[in-house]
């Protein structure tokens, strides 16, 4: 692939690139052919508003979906255990294991952290079809309402069952890739290396405060304007992650304008972008969220179509025969807000975890009175979500997703190579593996607020970011 600036003939990287998020496309709204007047003249009967469903099968969809994996990674750890199917059938002073949904209630109002929305006498409970049971485990700020976990342990003489460890479920393999063919492998220039992807989330296009200046930049690192070295001419595919627009009353259509333009300019620049809407870009609300509709990017969908494509929130597709999953950031940060840790842990070196060095003047002042728990960092949030095998496991108690009738989407059926999260705090990365099925675990950080970007080899999978710094700031 190509491009010509100035004259001056520039190559670019190539890599495959293969949709995978049509089961985010929610087909549950009635389409515009099916309106209630063409339903009066064809007399077909009103398809059913999603709202008019409870959110009870939700739950059951997910237990169905991800029950059979927490007996994996069960059976893979005990092997002499008692299994119950379900949670009425828990008998008291047997050791035993159960499957089921885990419930977060009570509270005395108190918030434990100020950041957090997990209140003090918080209790935890697992239920299934069956019934539910309250269940004791070390910290009930481990876990949030939605989760779906194998428990081991017994009944106690309270009638509470005693939580000895805990199973999530077994990760499943990686998608079937096929080989790239020879002429593929022909259009990677060597002396571009391999093709990388450039994630990039909260642009904030609209929003008065910010110089154009620096996204402009960022449109000349990707150009490869840097020269060859900076890594511009490797990036074979961009994705944006979501809070790519500001909106204010005054003027509505300035956000959309800028971005419509920024857009068209990585087309100019035969560079394909993927463009997931998030919490604040004008889209549904509810989970899966759909895709910008093509009014709000005119010029951009009009004269390259072929390069922008608009996507839902979650968002999935191969590249390279690797498989990327991704979201605006909004199931990280909100499971962040319902999940808490010791505060010991938080002083505890990780050397697993790859994250940029903060500033020193951003380091808060030691105070007499620590607190004892704190919420747990986006990282450690989109981890958890990839253990629980599910996007989005607070959905629907608190983030508001659609009512699906068959089936859940958010449900994890493949485990991706990458998993990325739009509108972290900061840089943030890791590799999980399980079973010999590793994932690249990524935090996007706000290039509004960081100017910061990441780069992601597609062939070794490592991650680094990459700051667009301004001259004139």
């Amino acid at each position: 692939m190509t491009l010509t600036i100035g004259g001056k003939r520039k190559e670019r990287a190539y890599s495959e690139h293969k949709p995978k998020w049509q089961r985010f496309q929610s087909t549950l709204m009635v389409h515009s052919t099916q309106s209630a007047v063409s339903q009066q003249k064809t007399k077909q009967k009103t398809t059913l508003h999603p709202y008019q469903r409870q959110y009870a099968h939700v739950y059951h969809q997910r237990l169905t979906a991800l029950k059979p994996r927490c007996w994996q990674a069960v059976s893979e750890e005990e092997k002499d255990v008692v299994k119950v199917d379900r949670v009425l059938d828990l008998r008291e002073n047997v050791r035993s294991v159960v499957v089921g949904t885990l419930v977060k209630e009570g509270g005395n109002g108190q918030e434990v952290h100020p950041q957090s929305r997990c209140q003090a006498s918080q209790s935890l409970f697992i239920e299934d079809e069956s019934g539910r049971a309250n269940i004791d485990v070390e910290n009930v700020h481990d876990f949030a309402t939605g989760m779906v976990l194998g428990l081991l342990g017994a009944v106690g003489k309270h009638g509470h069952f005693q939580v000895e460890r805990v199973f999530f479920p077994a990760l499943p393999p990686h998608p079937t890739t096929i080989s790239a063919t020879t002429d593929d492998s022909k259009n990677k220039p060597p002396a571009l290396g391999n093709p990388h992807l450039l994630l990039i989330s909260g642009l904030h296009c609209g929003d008065p405060s910010l110089a154009p200046a620096q996204r402009q930049m960022l449109l000349d690192y990707i150009r490869g304007s840097f020269g060859d070295n900076s890594g511009g001419g490797t990036i074979s595919h961009v994705i944006i992650a979501g809070g790519s627009t500001v909106l204010h009353d005054e003027h509505p259509t300035v956000a959309l304008k800028e971005l419509d333009g920024f857009c068209l300019q990585l087309g100019a620049m035969n560079v394909p972008v993927d463009i997931l809407p998030g919490k604040d870009d004008p889209t549904t609300a509810n989970w899966p969220q759909r895709p910008l509709h093509k009014s709000l990017l005119q010029y951009s969908d009009r004269k390259v179509p072929h390069l922008v494509s608009r996507v839902p929130n979650p968002y999935g597709a191969m590249h390279a025969n690797k498989y990327v999953l991704g979201t605006d950031g909004t199931n990280a940060t909100d499971l962040a807000r319902h999940l808490l840790k010791p505060a010991k842990e938080e002083k505890q070196s990780d050397d697993s975890t790859t994250k940029e060095s903060k500033d020193d003047n951003t380091n808060e002042e030691e105070s007499n009175e620590e607190p004892t728990m704190v919420p747990v960092s986006h990282l450690q949030a989109l981890r958890r979500t990839l253990q629980c095998g599910h996007i989005c496991p607070t959905g629907p108690d608190s983030v508001p997703t659609m009512p699906h009738p068959e089936t859940d989407p958010m449900v994890l059926p493949e485990t991706p190579h990458l998993y990325f999260a739009g509108n972290c705090d900061e840089f943030a990365t890791e590799v999980m593996t399980q079973n010999k099925t590793t994932c690249r675990l990524v935090c996007i950080p706000r290039f509004a607020d960081s100017g910061k970007v990441v780069l992601v080899n597609l062939d070794t999978m490592e991650a680094k970011g990459v700051r667009v710094v301004d001259p004139g700031v």
